[in-house]
């Protein structure tokens, strides 16, 4: 079976847009074709305090991993290029990070793995590059599009698009 996944990548420090380029090619390669993407948004860190930045786009490939299989595919891809996740319930400043926003209509809550991302309708940064390209997109859990996701949305920190 082959689904659509829309795919958040981001970072904050330096390297972070090679390594989103790197992490592209690898998604690529490992997990499907890349078929749009958004712009670059620049923000403000969430959840934490940060010295910079972060960046962030969004990708959509069609795959035909099992969900799990794409987290741990994504998830290696971010250790290839230096992440490490010291721990999870912890924000901080990094150089590159993916995840997993929607699987088409999926809905998974696993102790491993939850789509749709279980925050993504709290965030600007990840909503406003959904926005742009995928504005129609339904969450198959709140039952509204991503469009008036944003419009409901209650973050208003600083995002712009950059590219």
């Amino acid at each position: 079976m082959t689904v659509n996944a829309l795919i958040l990548m981001g970072g904050n420090e330096a390297a972070t847009p090679r390594l989103m380029e790197l992490a592209t090619d690898q998604i690529t390669r490992l997990a499907g074709k890349v078929s749009r993407q958004s712009a670059m948004y620049e923000s403000t860190a969430w959840g934490f305090e940060a010295e910079h930045h972060f960046l962030n786009r969004v990708l959509e490939i069609s795959t035909g991993l099992k969900p799990v299989d794409l987290l741990h595919v994504l998830l290696n891809i971010e250790k290839d290029l230096g992440r490490t996740r010291i721990d999870p319930s912890t924000y901080a400043s990094r150089g590159i990070d993916i995840d997993i926003l929607f699987l088409d209509n999926l809905v998974i809550d696993t102790q491993e793995l939850t789509v749709p991302h279980p925050r993504l309708h709290q965030r600007r940064f990840t909503l406003m590059p959904l926005n742009e390209q995928w504005p129609e997109w339904i969450h198959p859990t709140i039952g509204v599009t991503v469009n008036e996701l944003l419009a409901r949305c209650s973050d208003k920190g600083f995002v712009k698009r950059v590219d």
